[in-house]
């Protein structure tokens, strides 16, 4: 008797996979984890726009932005520059292909 391990498919395996993100997401959003962080910015939106207020009613009339506004931030990480080089290349690999087949539909049919 041979005892062979059937393979599992890999539309299955990805649905696990896919299964498991989902559910890691469904945690974080039940426990409050994105709540929590979206407070926690409008918590430190609502402190710079006190302390710009308050500098509005001092004497010296000069207001500089440095300070309120947090510019350039930077929100990349290794899952965004993943993402973006796999779109970069699926959509050059699709751009290749569909002049591929539309030379083949002139060849074909003009």
């Amino acid at each position: 008797m041979e005892d062979k391990k059937e393979k599992m498919h890999p539309f299955f395996k990805l649905l696990i996979i896919l299964f498991f993100i989902f559910f890691a997401f469904y945690i974080a959003l039940v426990s409050g984890y994105y709540p929590s962080r979206v407070q926690k910015k409008a918590l430190v939106t609502n402190e710079k726009l006190q302390a710009f207020e308050n500098d509005l009613n001092k004497d010296d009339n000069v207001i500089k932005k440095t300070g309120y506004i947090e510019e350039d931030v930077n929100y990349s990480n290794f899952v965004t520059k993943t993402g973006s080089a796999l779109t970069n290349t699926l959509g050059k690999i699709i751009d290749k292909t569909s002049k591929g087949i539309k030379d083949v539909f002139k060849l074909l049919f003009w």
